[in-house]
């Protein structure tokens, strides 16, 4: 189902509900656990709904994740919609390095390399410039 396909004239608490129930649930987690600061739900949900990831690059053969446990992904759904109705904000507004790097695994099905840590944070968003600026050395006073 597309947004498009939400039911018109939906009030929008219930629009919220029918858009987290066709929510992929790897999406919805990386979403909730920000939002209840609980890194523990990577390693309860993580594995079983894994196989619901729409692969962009075909897995080699043999290693094709299995396929998502539906009552996981129902869990995660439910509790999403939860901390959304409750209005809660994100009690964690930048994952730190290992976080991120545990949920970008879960995203992308692929093991980032550390070095690609601190990019992929910008990019995702969580922070604007990760690069190290270094002096070269104190400015000279202007002669008068």
């Amino acid at each position: 189902m597309l947004a498009a396909e939400l039911t018109p004239g939906t009030e929008p608490q219930n629009m919220m509900a029918e858009a987290i129930a066709i929510l992929d649930p790897v999406v919805a987690l990386l979403s909730l656990v920000p939002i209840t600061g609980d890194r523990t739900l990577l390693a309860e949900y993580g594995p079983a709904i894994e196989g619901a990831r729409e692969m962009l690059v075909p897995a080699p053969p043999g290693q094709e994740p299995a396929a998502a446990d539906e009552a996981a992904a129902a869990k995660v759904r439910e509790l999403l919609l939860a901390a959304m109705r409750r209005g809660q904000r994100p009690l964690i507004q930048t994952p730190d390095r290992a976080l991120f790097h545990e949920m970008a695994r879960l995203a992308t099905g692929t093991d980032m390399p550390e070095p690609s840590i601190p990019v992929g944070l910008q990019h995702a968003g969580f922070v604007t410039d990760t690069r190290v600026h270094q002096r070269s050395g104190c400015p000279r006073p202007i002669s008068r």
